[in-house]
């Protein structure tokens, strides 16, 4: 996902991963990122989360497609 590869090589010094990978994504899904925020699968504050963050993020976006 182009997510990761941002967060990954594009980030702030200042930011960790998992608060990258989150505010990559909320600035391209919006909406989608949004209804995970607080949830157990948000990865802001927890780059152990960045996989599952991704995963549903892409399930969640390819439901509202089909």
């Amino acid at each position: 996902m182009e997510i990761h590869d941002e967060a990954l090589y594009k980030r702030p010094e200042a930011w960790r991963y998992g608060q990258a990978v989150f505010n990559f994504a909320l600035n391209e899904f919006p909406t989608e990122v949004d209804k995970l925020r607080a949830g157990p699968k948000d990865c802001f504050y927890r780059d152990d989360r960045v996989s599952e963050f991704l995963i549903t993020l892409q399930f969640n976006l390819q439901e509202n497609v089909t």
